[in-house]
């Protein structure tokens, strides 16, 4: 049996939290896993991130308890020897290039070679800013979990989490809203509060965030553009305990839940209206 660990982060309001780690576990078949080859990627220009990009695909796919992905030393560069894949048992081999284009710009450029029919599966070249090799590493985890399984990842997304810390002088919490890669990294805190923040939502387009904060007392939802120097937008207050904040696929929407009388219902709030 392959013995796959996925790591996700999340927050426990608890008075004695500050971070947690939950551990999740999935045991799958070696006959059910797609076994593949992630070789290295050919780095062609100056970058200045340190990040290995088959490494990070490589965990990708084997978290997602569908692959077999090992790795290789070796660049990929010249003709495949198709022929000593096949006799490890191998699917099919991933690899590629990153090239620098301009002072800004650069190139990634994938291969999936089936090695049955030594045939190419895919190839595509994707376009990206500096700063953004390991956003890159995601993007082709979801490429090949597609053109190799025909279903959509969800490598390239985002979590949202929230932490409890405890002041030692005098005990008061603090709520802390983060977000991170899919794989918990690159964290970073979004709102800091000294009152609860509860039901982190991400809209389809990965900018806003909305949530329940008990800032004025009671509960209200708020909504967070993630990457812009704003305040969070304050949805009108509403009678009764707003809750459950949940997008529209369109954005321009957001389903919440209100209880009044006892009474739970789901209203729609337009943001255009």
């Amino acid at each position: 049996m392959k013995y796959i660990k996925f790591f996700i982060l999340f927050g426990i309001l608890a008075s004695f939290s500050a971070n947690a780690l939950l551990e999740v576990n999935i045991i799958k078949s070696k006959e059910d896993s797609f076994p593949i080859v992630i070789a290295p990627f050919e780095m062609i220009g100056n970058f200045q991130e340190d990040v290995d990009l088959a490494k990070i695909i490589r965990e990708n796919l084997n978290r997602s308890g569908q692959f077999d992905a090992k790795s290789t030393n070796q660049l990929t560069t010249g003709p495949i020897d198709f022929d000593f894949y096949l006799k490890h048992k191998k699917d099919a081999i991933v690899f590629g290039k990153i090239r620098q284009i301009s002072s800004n710009v650069n190139h990634a450029e994938i291969y999936i070679y089936d090695v049955l029919t030594q045939k190419p599966l895919y190839v595509n070249k994707l376009a990206f800013t500096n700063g953004a090799l390991r956003k890159t590493a995601h993007a082709l985890s979801d490429v090949i979990y597609y053109a190799l399984l025909g279903q959509k990842g969800s490598f390239n997304t985002r979590l949202s989490f929230v932490t409890v810390s405890n002041k030692k002088n005098n005990g008061k919490r603090t709520y802390r809203l983060k977000i991170s890669d899919w794989d918990g990294k690159n964290e970073q805190t979004i709102i800091k509060s000294l009152y609860p923040i509860l039901s982190p939502a991400w809209s389809a387009d990965q900018r806003k965030i909305a949530y329940v904060s008990f800032k004025n007392n009671r509960s209200d939802v708020f909504v967070k553009y993630v990457f812009q120097e704003t305040l969070p937008q304050k949805l009108p207050k509403f009678d009764g305990i707003a809750s459950s904040p949940s997008w529209h696929p369109d954005g321009k929407n957001i389903a919440l839940t209100l209880s009044k009388n006892g009474n739970k219902d789901i209203y729609l709030y337009n943001f255009e209206s």
